[in-house]
C-alpha cells in the first residue's frame, strides 16, 4: 500500500529545535510550553515576568499565528503592563495585548503580503506572565533557526525603575534599549518595590553575565531606612555580587532624580552607595550618577520616580555612553 503522508498544517511545538529563547533568566520548556521564571519571590508574582524575553526563530510563512497563555500570576494590583512586540529583521512589527488580568490562552497572528525568509522575534512583556505553546505558520512554510544572539551579556538588578514602569512596553525600557545599542543580551532582574538585600547579589552573580547594573535605593529612601543600614546592605550586596562572579563589570547606579521629599533626603542614599562603592570596589566596577542621567522634571519622570519612554531612552544612551 502507498505510504499516506500526513497533512502538514504548520503546528509547531514550543520545543523544536528552530525555536530559540534569549534574553530570559529561567525558564521550564517541555513539549506543551514554555514557562519562564525569575528567581527572586517577593509576593507581588513579579516572579513570572520575563521583561524582553525573546522567542526567535526565522521562516518565509505568510502567516504566524503566536500560541500564548496569559497565567495571571502577577498579583500586585497597581502594575501592569502586557505589551508584547513582534520584531521582524530587528524591527517593530506588531504589538499585542492579554485577554485581561484574567488566566487564558489567547493567540497572537501577524500576516505578511509575500513569501520570503524572516527573522521573527516575540518579546515578553515586562509585568505579565505570558507561557508559549507554540507556533502555526502557513502550511508549507519553512521553519529555520536564527543567528544566535550576541555572546556578551548584562544583568540589570533593581527596583521598579529597573523593571520599567512608566514605559509603554519592554522594548521601550532602558535595559532592552541600553541592550541594543551595545549588542548584549539583556536579562532584567528589576522588581517593583524592591529595596536593597543583600543576597540579591549572589542571585545576580549566579548567571554568570558579563555586565551586571545595579540601580537600588529610591524604596529604600521612602521606607526611611536607616544610612547606616542602607550602606552596610549595599556593600554587603555588591560583595557577594562579586563573589558570585568574579568576573563581571559592575556597574552601580545611584538613584534616579525624584520630586519626594522626606526627613533623610534621597541625596543622603546616594552618599551612602558611594561610600560603599569606595570601599569595595575594584578595577572592574563603575559607579554611575543616576541624577543625571534624565531630564529631572516631571516631563521625564511624569509621577516624579518613574521614567516614561524618552527618559528611558535618554538614560540608555547616558549609561551606555559612561560604560564606555
Amino acid at each position: 500500500m502507498p505510504v499516506m503522508l500526513q497533512p502538514d498544517y504548520g503546528l509547531r511545538a514550543c520545543n523544536v529545535p528552530e525555536i530559540d529563547f534569549s534574553d530570559f533568566l529561567d525558564m521550564d520548556l517541555n513539549a506543551d510550553r514554555a514557562r519562564f521564571s525569575r528567581p527572586i519571590v517577593d509576593g507581588s508574582g513579579y516572579a513570572n515576568c520575563t521583561p524582553g524575553g525573546r522567542i526567535r526563530f526565522r521562516s518565509n510563512a505568510t502567516s504566524i499565528t503566536f500560541r500564548l497563555f496569559y497565567n495571571n500570576l502577577v498579583t500586585r494590583p497597581d502594575t501592569y503592563n502586557d505589551v508584547s512586540a513582534v520584531l521582524v529583521d530587528g524591527a517593530v512589527f506588531a504589538t499585542f495585548t492579554s485577554p485581561g488580568r484574567v488566566a487564558a490562552r489567547k493567540d497572537q497572528t501577524i500576516t505578511f503580503g509575500s513569501e520570503q525568509m524572516r527573522t521573527i522575534e516575540l518579546l515578553l512583556p515586562y509585568c505579565a506572565g505570558v507561557e508559549f505553546q507554540g507556533i502555526q505558520q502557513t502550511p508549507g512554510a519553512l521553519l529555520l533557526p536564527c543567528v544566535p544572539r550576541p555572546a556578551l551579556s548584562l544583568l540589570a538588578l533593581g527596583d521598579s525603575i529597573t523593571h520599567n514602569f512608566s514605559a509603554s512596553a519592554a522594548h521601550l525600557s532602558w535595559p532592552f534599549l541600553l541592550g541594543v545599542a551595545k549588542r548584549w543580551q539583556v536579562r532584567n532582574l528589576g522588581y517593583g518595590g524592591r529595596t536593597t538585600v543583600p543576597s540579591d547579589g549572589t542571585v545576580a552573580g549566579s548567571y554568570g553575565t558579563d555586565f551586571v547594573t545595579v540601580l537600588l535605593g529610591h524604596n529604600d529612601f521612602r521606607a526611611q531606612t536607616p544610612l547606616a543600614t542602607f550602606k552596610a546592605q549595599q556593600q554587603a550586596l555588591q560583595q557577594n555580587l562579586r563573589a558570585a562572579n568574579p568576573d563581571c563589570r559592575i556597574i552601580v547606579i545611584t538613584p534616579t532624580w525624584t520630586n519626594v521629599s522626606l526627613a533623610i533626603p534621597i541625596e543622603s542614599y546616594r552618599v551612602q552607595i558611594r561610600a560603599a562603592f569606595g570601599e569595595i570596589a575594584d578595577g572592574n566596577a563603575l559607579l554611575i550618577e543616576g541624577e543625571p542621567l534624565a531630564g529631572n522634571s516631571t516631563g521625564s519622570f511624569p509621577d516624579g520616580v518613574h521614567p516614561n519612554d524618552a527618559a528611558s531612552a535618554q538614560m540608555a544612551a547616558s549609561i551606555g555612553g559612561s560604560i564606555g
